[in-house]
């Protein structure tokens, strides 16, 4: 092989090399752009970190498995609450962190107008917080309830009473409180608001309040509106 076609073939080995690498950063960008991974994508942000964190083993099932296990032992929100921040603390910071963007993610998924409605029905009326800590509750009865609810929304209301309030504010900030507790800082905040990402349109037909008597009919005779 003569100098000049050394010379070639060496440039062509370095330009498919640069081009792999522009394949991957791609799909990584793609990737990203999942509503998903928005939350661990701003937590790299924040801690700089190029390859957006390490692997942590809090996917969605030892999600839940903390979920339940604080719920068997609880007899309402605020002690439910209270057992998964000391559960929580008993974690590594970075499994604290991936129990956060768990919680976000189920928050990001029950974003729904549908949730919304039922929730609108069972508290005669219901605003942005009121959502958001309908759907902390939803989220603190379990894997199982929670998925009966977006599989059907009606399913929401089924330990609902009469009269009682469907809301827990409290399992929103477990992971804050945890963090703090095991390392003595706050939190790293994510680079991009998640309540920034939550205050576009949920999903699903936006209902006007005259509809919902025909919407969920048993559900509006039940609560009594």
């Amino acid at each position: 092989m003569n100098r000049r076609a050394a010379i070639c073939v060496a440039v062509g080995l370095a330009l498919c090399i640069l081009a792999g690498a522009g394949i991957a950063l791609w799909a990584r960008f793609l990737y990203y752009l999942d509503p998903q991974h928005v939350a661990e994508l701003a937590r790299a942000g924040e801690a700089g970190i190029a390859g957006c964190c390490q692997e942590v083993d809090v996917g969605p099932d030892p999600f839940w498995d903390l979920i339940e296990a604080s719920r068997r032992q609880s007899s309402n929100c605020d002690d439910q609450a209270d057992l998964l921040v000391k559960l929580l603390a008993e974690r590594t910071p970075d499994e604290i962190i991936a129990f956060d963007e768990q919680l976000f993610r189920r928050r990001l998924e029950s974003f729904r107008w549908d949730l919304w409605a039922v929730a609108y029905v069972i508290h005669g009326g219901c605003s942005n917080d009121c959502f958001d800590y309908f759907r902390g509750w939803l989220i603190a009865q379990g894997r199982q309830y929670f998925e009966a609810a977006l599989a059907q929304a009606e399913r929401a209301a089924d330990r609902v009473t009469t009269g009682w309030s469907a809301q827990c504010e409290g399992i929103l900030y477990v992971a804050y409180q945890a963090y703090e507790q095991r390392t003595g800082h706050e939190l790293p905040m994510p680079a991009v608001s998640q309540a920034d990402i939550l205050t576009g349109q949920p999903v699903g037909h936006r209902w006007d309040e005259t509809e919902l008597p025909r919407l969920y009919p048993e559900l509006w005779r039940r609560f009594g509106w």
